[in-house]
């Protein structure tokens, strides 16, 4: 008996040293968290006030002073309903109590909401019976804004940006990208390990059930995964926001449980205004500068680029415009991507991808989302910033290009090529 007592003691001694935490997530959340391996314990770091290092103070969003949740644990979930009955079509489900959920008009037993479907992550409309629904108070101290065209997290403390850091979202073009909406800080734990995807993450902080904030992954060993590591500032990841090591221990043991966090493709037009526009923007492939005339354009805090001049440098090719559907194909190596004026939905390879932004036509030359076009064609994509208001600002955008010169990809001869 006295051995058994021992040998306990030890089991528990050793979990508390490596500071395991592991929690179930459905097969369709990236990371199956049930078996977690064992990794140390990232040491403590205390909050301390960082000046911003943007050259511009992107204001703080407006944080929601309440919200609508699902009235259930972080991992249960509630079907959305075509009908105001059980027995109706299902047309969605929501986890937990930390999505936000918009009410359109409440009935006596039935609120009819709009929300995101986990499993899609399409926008949903429908039923949900009230007594599933609450309304809970996020934190007004604290919050935190996710934009996936710039691969930032943005954190804010009484208002004021007190950390920015590069990310890796989910990749959109797989169709596994970081979900947008407005969410909570829940539970959190130390590290987990995925045998499915052979990667794991620590310092993991969940905002969506199977979507957590977590470091950079690391293998079934616990060694870090170099070549993820380089993939921050573009998307990477399964649909969770990977952060640097440094940066995911700093967000673990900062940023408390409830604070608000919303997501988003880009930042808004209001607060692009508020910031100090860059007076210069270079664009590299393979660290070679582009000559593009007309220059690029930035809409809304997104960067799009002349398509003709952008395909010509990564050695594709233009296929021919379609005048009544105002559609033009694209094609380099092994990938083809039909885009649509004024439409932002593409075609890659015959699946339907959501763009930032709608391509469109400007004194005879269409645009096309930078970064969209460029990691559609496997291009790895970071943007970085120099200078000061002073000296000038110049934005950099850099484009890693695998694209070798391919095999001659015939269109017909017929037609007018897009610019």
């Amino acid at each position: 008996m006295k051995r058994i007592i021992i040998g306990f003691s030890l089991i528990i001694m050793i979990f508390s040293f490596y500071g395991v935490s592991a929690w179930a997530s459905s097969p369709d959340s990236e990371e199956s968290l049930t078996d977690a391996i064992y990794a140390p314990s990232p040491s403590r770091q205390k909050f301390e006030k960082l000046p911003s290092n943007e050259t511009g103070v992107l204001p703080a969003p407006s944080f929601p002073k309440t919200m609508v949740v699902v009235n259930n644990g972080e991992n249960s979930f509630v079907k959305v309903k075509v009908q105001p009955n059980k027995r109706s079509k299902t047309v969605g489900k929501i986890y937990g109590s930390l999505t936000g959920i918009e009410v359109l008009r409440s009935g006596k037993d039935y609120s009819f909401v709009r929300a995101r479907d986990y499993d899609t992550g399409k926008i949903v409309e429908g039923y949900i019976p009230k007594n599933l629904l609450k309304t809970v108070h996020p934190r007004q101290d604290w919050g935190i804004l996710v934009v996936i065209s710039e691969q930032k997290i943005y954190i804010y403390k009484n208002n004021s940006l007190v950390k920015s850091c590069i990310v890796s979202t989910g990749i959109a073009k797989i169709g596994a990208g970081t979900p947008t909406g407005t969410y909570l800080i829940g539970s959190r734990g130390k590290s987990f390990y995925s045998p499915k995807y052979g990667q794991g993450g620590w310092n993991w902080i969940r905002f969506n059930h199977g979507y957590l904030f977590h470091s950079v992954p690391f293998d079934k060993h616990g060694k870090l995964i170099q070549a993820e590591a380089k993939k921050l500032g573009s998307q990477a990841s399964h649909g969770c926001v990977r952060l640097s090591l440094e940066d995911s221990k700093w967000l673990y043991y900062n940023i408390p449980k409830g604070t608000p966090v919303i997501i988003q493709d880009q930042i808004p037009v209001e607060f692009e205004q508020k910031i100090s526009p860059p007076l210069k923007t270079v664009v590299k492939i393979n660290g070679n500068k582009q000559q593009y005339d007309p220059a690029p354009i930035k809409d809304g805090g997104v960067y799009a680029v002349p398509l003709r001049k952008f395909i010509d440098s990564i050695k594709g090719e233009l296929g021919d415009w379609d005048p009544d559907k105002r559609a033009i194909t694209v094609k380099a190596a092994d990938v083809s991507i039909e885009v649509t004026v004024g439409s932002k939905v593409a075609k890659v390879n015959g699946k339907e991808i959501d763009m930032p932004l709608e391509p469109k036509i400007i004194n005879g030359t269409m645009y096309i989302p930078l970064r969209f076009i460029a990691e559609s064609f496997g291009c790895e994509v970071s943007f970085i910033r120099s200078g000061n208001e002073k000296s000038g600002i110049l934005e950099t955008v850099d484009i890693n290009s695998p694209i070798q010169p391919a095999d001659k990809f015939k269109f017909p001869e017929a037609g007018n090529r897009g610019k």
